[in-house]
């Protein structure tokens, strides 16, 4: 073996294992797996999570909280959330999510995110 091939070898080892890496650092959670982890969090059940339709004030919130994390964490589309939380239309994602996201930027849910975060190892800069 040459040392063109030595060279060749190695840098395809290198590519390879680089594009692991890459690959590992953008996996993602699934929305079940974000949902179990807001259910812990938030103590709301998972049924009550997804379950449509007319419930109190608080699991109202909590169910928009499981919206939002599903978005951030897992990446997934607004038609799998839509999905997920037997919802008839994937628009109907986008109110809960843009409500949750206006009481994160207030500083609203930071216990909650904080937990969620710890979890997944999610490091932030400030």
């Amino acid at each position: 073996m040459n040392k063109q091939h030595i060279v060749y070898f190695t840098l395809t080892l290198i590519i390879t294992d680089i594009l692991t890496l890459r690959n590992a650092l953008q996996d993602r959670p699934e929305i079940k797996e974000v949902l179990n982890l807001v259910s812990k969090v938030t103590g709301l059940r998972l049924l009550d999570l997804k379950k449509p339709g007319k419930t109190s004030a608080v699991n109202s919130a909590k169910r928009a909280f499981a919206i939002y994390a599903c978005k951030t964490y897992s990446g997934a589309t607004y038609k799998a959330i839509a999905e997920h939380f037997n919802l008839t239309h994937v628009g109907s994602v986008c109110c809960p999510l843009t409500k949750i996201k206006k009481g994160v930027a207030d500083g609203e849910w930071a216990k909650e995110i904080e937990k969620i975060e710890k979890e997944y190892c999610i490091v932030k800069y400030t």
